[in-house]
């Protein structure tokens, strides 16, 4: 391909000594034209066409900044040795292309399941984190009317994801991702202060026996089959470290909890053929701390602790998407180590 030169000041670029195609720390930026010069207007950088190639930050080398205000375009002749083409070869873009579906084929989905109370809403924080890290994430929007109900709804998000799953729980939500699990797409679990029960044990087993001086949530007896929590005492026992505003709000938009879900029994626990995850709240009121790091050892899950309120996915995001996206790397690995 003939190589379009350009004289910048009276200086022809394309065989000056201060080149810096091939040094470390020059920036590129291929376009896709080179009809016409660009100038950008910056103390710093210069924009210049070479081929089809645009060059940039070609700081320029005892010159001054006038001698680099204006561009010339010059006579096309074949490229010089000093100055190598920028274009890729056609193996370094096939070599480019397959790795970029690779890892578009291998990367896992992450699913994010609510608990009872609340809705899908209040993963916004950690959603945005995982999508600006480049995940792609879905949040399941579960009736919370029973176990089956819930199981359905997210296997019907899992279905939709491209490859992979990890799917993650909070709170109640823990329950439904050890059922859910056992779909073959999901290659990991991780609980956030979730409950993360063995065969047989649903909600309303595990908290029936709390241990002496453990917070007890402030359940309000059933209405029409739903339960709710206390309104004046929301916040301190599920979100103590949201803001008021915010916890208020979620007090007062609370959705109903069916008793069929509070009594839903695992079938098959999916955390005994799966790699998991968990993240001990250590000021949650709702499932006492220790409650957490039984139910994570016995899982065999990579534990962290983490200072939060049970609703520590809200008021603290970071630590839920950074445990996540650890989950989400693991298996990757584990799956490209597997082939």
């Amino acid at each position: 391909m003939p190589l379009l030169t350009a004289h910048c000041g009276g200086l022809d670029v394309a065989s000056h000594d201060a080149w810096p195609a091939r040094r470390a720390g020059t920036d590129f930026v291929c376009g896709t034209s080179a009809s016409r010069f660009r100038h950008r207007n910056s103390r710093d950088e210069q924009l210049f066409v070479v081929g089809h190639t645009v060059a940039e930050r070609w700081p320029p080398v005892a010159q001054s900044q006038d001698r680099f205000s204006w561009w010339q375009p010059a006579t096309i002749r074949p490229p010089s040795p000093l100055l190598p083409s920028l274009e890729p070869t056609r193996g370094e873009r096939r070599r480019e292309e397959s790795e970029m579906s690779t890892s578009t084929a291998e990367a896992a989905s992450v699913v994010l399941v609510h608990g009872g109370f609340v809705d899908g809403s209040g993963w916004q924080g950690v959603y945005g984190i995982l999508r600006q890290r480049g995940y792609r994430v879905a949040v399941v929007q579960n009736p919370t009317t029973s176990l089956d109900d819930d199981v359905a709804a997210t296997r019907r998000v899992i279905a939709a994801q491209p490859g992979p799953v990890v799917l993650v729980g909070h709170s109640y939500g823990g329950v439904v991702i050890t059922q859910a699990g056992n779909d073959p797409k999901v290659a990991g679990l991780v609980y956030i202060a979730a409950f993360a029960p063995d065969q047989g044990e649903s909600v309303a087993t595990l908290i029936a026996n709390p241990a002496p001086g453990a917070p007890v949530p402030p359940i309000l007896p059933p209405q029409d089959g739903f339960l709710l929590l206390d309104r004046e005492k929301f916040a301190a026992s599920f979100a103590a470290d949201v803001p008021d505003d915010q916890a208020g709000f979620m007090a007062d938009s609370q959705v109903p909890w069916g008793v069929p879900a509070l009594e839903g029994k695992v079938g098959t626990a999916s955390w005994k053929s799966r790699p998991s995850w968990y993240l001990v709240a250590t000021d949650d009121r709702m499932i006492p701390p220790p409650a957490q790091q039984f139910m994570a050892k016995r899982a065999g899950a990579t534990t962290v602790d983490s200072k939060g309120s049970h609703a520590v996915y809200v008021s603290r995001p970071e630590p839920v998407a950074t445990l996540v996206e650890a989950a989400a790397r693991a298996v990757r690995t584990s799956s490209i180590a597997g082939q």
